[in-house]
């Protein structure tokens, strides 16, 4: 365990070892003065992140920037028990391909429906591609995994998000947010003559002059923008749920599979009912169901939660990268990654996906080190399949 103390707060990191760049941004995050107040705690997956690290908790009070939950809103696993014990790979592999599209494509058309009218946003986002979007599983560590638990029950993994839904909210919550305190700023200054159309250059000027300081990343929302963008938030979350349970049924209903059992996690996202951010952290109350992904090689824990407050109710998820994804581009081979892989059914350990492989990830016994404070009762689910946007 590590303890950071910052300008304005400190923060505990569930970790042994820290980089440099993930701890700097941990010691940013501590100099915000809209955070003072907020409990922070950091998951040992933790790495760094764009505008925040990845594994960052924290309570939230009357102000937060969009930049903190960042652009995939939602993001989380679904976690399908079947009832079947046997699985013909190569005919799944198929369906897959087949059924859900993969990187940046979506559906021709929509495969359901989803209710966009309380957005408080949605004359800002492109509601159409959303819709086409619900059913479709992203890239980069976005994954569909078949996985076998200690007493041979096959479980379907699928990890995604919000897609582009996602990443437009938080853009405009982003913009809002910038715009607010550049609005503040200027009354601060004393400058009320200055129109909404001239505040923005107004505030270039005066950081140029050292009299001010507002940077669009870090802004922050509060009062009725704050109350906009949570609800907003709390929107895209279920439709990034709907992404996932639509790919599931996509896949069920063409395989013929009957499902047992299901749960969800999310990773990316502010618990409107406790106030507390998870930025790639999950919640992990007392009794509630969990799953850590580690590895394409490795597969996932299952797990309870303990409902520690220490741990802000969370848990890690994943064991967290080991690399940049540029780095392991360079570091690692395809035929290493394929060695890696022996035994795993995928058509996807490709050059497009080096930056997915195993060795880019940390090891999983530096989860295993701490998470016994935070989750109980876990298991190992191993992959027999798995599938990667390549």
């Amino acid at each position: 365990m590590i303890k950071l103390q910052g300008k304005r707060n400190s923060a505990i990191v569930f970790a042994d070892k820290l980089d440099k760049s993930t701890k700097t941004q941990i010691c940013e995050l501590l100099r915000e003065e809209a955070y003072a107040d907020s409990k922070i705690r950091i998951m040992p997956d933790t790495h760094s992140g764009k505008n925040v690290a990845v594994g960052t908790t924290m309570t939230v009070n009357n102000r937060i920037s969009p930049s903190l939950v960042g652009v995939d809103i939602g993001c989380g696993m679904e976690v399908v028990f079947l009832k079947e014990q046997e699985l013909d790979l190569e005919k799944l592999d198929g369906a897959i391909r087949a059924l859900v599209p993969a990187g940046t494509k979506i559906h021709d058309y929509p495969v359901t429906s989803f209710d966009f009218d309380t957005l408080h946003c949605k004359d800002n986002v492109n509601l159409e591609r959303a819709l086409r979007s619900i059913g479709t599983l992203g890239g980069g560590n976005h994954f569909i995994e078949l996985d076998r638990t200690e007493a041979g029950e096959l479980v379907l993994v699928i990890h995604s998000g919000s897609r582009q839904l996602g990443s437009d909210i938080a853009s405009y919550y982003q913009d809002q947010a910038y715009r607010y305190q550049c609005k503040k700023q200027r009354k601060r200054a004393r400058q009320s003559y200055y129109d909404d159309a001239d505040a923005a250059g107004f505030i270039r000027k005066k950081s140029s002059q050292g009299a001010v300081n507002v940077k669009r990343e870090t802004a922050v929302l509060e009062g009725s923008l704050l109350d906009e963008y949570l609800h907003d938030l709390d929107t895209v979350v279920s439709f990034a749920d709907l992404n996932r349970r639509t790919i599931a049924k996509l896949i069920c209903d063409h395989m013929g599979l009957t499902v047992a059992d299901r749960f969800a996690c999310i990773h990316n996202y502010i618990d409107t009912e406790y106030m507390i951010l998870r930025k790639g952290a999950i919640s992990a109350r007392l009794g509630e169901r969990v799953v850590i992904p580690l590895n394409m090689r490795d597969g996932a824990l299952l797990g309870v939660g303990k409902g520690n407050p220490e741990w802000n109710f969370s848990a890690p998820h994943g064991a967290g990268r080991a690399c940049t994804r540029t780095e392991a581009k360079y570091a690692f081979t395809v035929e290493e990654f394929r060695r890696e892989m022996e035994g795993i059914y995928t058509t996807t350990a490709t050059e497009g996906s080096l930056d997915e492989c195993p060795m880019a990830y940390k090891s999983p016994s530096r989860i295993f080190e701490f998470i016994g404070e935070t989750v109980s009762d876990y298991e190992l689910i191993k992959p027999i399949y798995n599938f990667k946007s390549c």
